[in-house]
């Protein structure tokens, strides 16, 4: 589609027209309303198809482009660590001449393995899928990459393990523990307890399909109610020094 130009004729009102599909379009006479139709044309475009002399990096900067305007920034920091990874390994490939084994040599490359592996290739093979579904190629070049399996994170404590580690835990991090038992709930914010209950919206949900609501006991309400007015704005479970709860941080204990 070309852009808006006027086109005038001796005795008339210049006209706006864009060429659309083989054809002059008439926008009408008023700039304004010319470009808001040609900006409702364009919205209707269906994406031009990617040449197979394409560089592979093009492909992953629609699809991180994509993804920054429309998911978590969290998603779009994980999706472009390993995708800025691949890109650099594999970037001036042309969208022709990738095929699985060059994800799976970057891969070893690098050395992910189990879930890092996992969920690298998935990166890959998403932005393909991506650029497949939106239009941009009419077929995955990626499609069937080996991902390595992934590795079970879940870890139990037997009810004699909790006893143990409750008795040995005291303050913000005995909050912090016998919550999570209570619960299986994320530490949150104040503005996070609603009643007698814990509601996340769907935006800071699981998935972001549906909010989330986690009833609680009476136990598990004393506690997040003692700390929701103890830090009324940002997260209310805090260690010691007062910093908000993060894995490296649990590990070290109340500090």
């Amino acid at each position: 589609m070309s852009t808006p130009f006027l086109r005038k004729r001796r005795g008339y009102t210049g006209r706006w027209y864009v060429r659309h599909n083989g054809k002059f379009v008439n926008l009408g006479p008023d700039k304004a309303e010319a470009f808001r139709e040609y900006h409702r044309l364009m919205a209707d475009v269906a994406p031009e198809p990617l040449n197979l002399k394409t560089d592979v990096a093009e492909v992953i900067g629609l699809f991180l482009d994509w993804v920054e305007r429309n998911k978590a920034a969290a998603t779009f920091v994980w999706y472009r660590h390993f995708l800025k990874s691949f890109s650099a390994f594999a970037g001036d490939i042309k969208v022709a001449a990738l095929r699985p084994f060059r994800v799976t040599r970057w891969r070893e490359k690098h050395g992910y393995e189990g879930n890092t592996g996992n969920g690298a290739v998935r990166c890959v093979t998403v932005a393909f899928n991506f650029a497949v579904r939106e239009g941009y190629l009419a077929a995955n070049p990626v499609k069937g990459v080996e991902k390595p399996s992934p590795t079970s994170r879940d870890c139990y404590l037997t009810p004699a393990q909790w006893s143990k580690l409750l008795a040995a835990s005291d303050g913000p991090l005995l909050d912090l523990l016998m919550f999570l038992r209570l619960t299986g709930c994320r530490p949150m914010a104040a503005r996070h307890v609603v009643g007698d209950s814990i509601v996340f919206p769907r935006v800071e949900s699981k998935g972001k399909k549906r909010q989330r609501v986690i009833p609680l006991n009476e136990q598990a309400l004393a506690i997040v109610r003692r700390l929701a007015l103890k830090t009324p704005e940002g997260p209310i479970f805090r260690n010691a020094d007062g910093a908000e709860w993060a894995p490296t941080r649990t590990g070290c204990g109340s500090r």
